[in-house]
């Protein structure tokens, strides 16, 4: 077991991770692919709101922290389709280990956790974040940080009749 902990952390294993997807408020999205590693994926799903926030979260337990992401998604209104990959910096597995704990205000109670946040503009922007709290409610010390950036390349591609409201 002792060997198996070493290989996770040399390989970039820090425990488990959250993903959430993000947007800014009102933009209407689908985002249908959001591949790490270009080896695993987890689900995105259609958004309008929570830039840099924290809303719904899938959580990930049997991969390494990721050094790429590479991210679909379809504008609504606008009829631009947008893919681009952000390369996460290098160091991104240690920066997930130095996360400080958090302190609940209500109770005392401390812990972490590590959240990644994945932010989509009208624009093809992407911003991820990186985090140790879901939001400063009811804690303290709370990290919020952007730890990469990029630009996607848009298309115009119809939307299709089922995705307009």
């Amino acid at each position: 077991m002792v060997g198996s902990y070493v290989y996770q952390q040399q390989a970039g294993y820090a425990g488990g991770f959250e993903v959430s997807i993000s947007t800014p408020q009102g933009n209407d999205i689908l985002v249908d692919r959001l591949v790490f590693d270009d080896s695993w994926s987890t689900l995105g799903g259609r958004i309008n709101c929570c830039w840099g926030g924290i809303g719904g979260t899938r959580g990930i337990s049997d991969h390494p922290i990721p050094q790429t992401v590479f991210v679909r998604w379809r504008q609504i209104d606008e009829e631009i389709v947008y893919e681009g990959t952000v390369e996460l910096p290098g160091d991104l597995a240690q920066q997930v280990r130095k996360l400080p704990e958090i302190t609940w205000i209500s109770d005392g109670r401390k812990g972490r956790s590590t959240y990644f946040v994945i932010g989509m503009e009208a624009d093809g922007r992407i911003t991820v974040w990186l985090s140790n709290a879901l939001s400063d409610d009811n804690v303290e010390g709370r990290v919020f940080k952007v730890v990469a950036t990029g630009q996607a390349v848009g298309r115009h591609e119809p939307t299709p009749e089922d995705l307009v409201r």
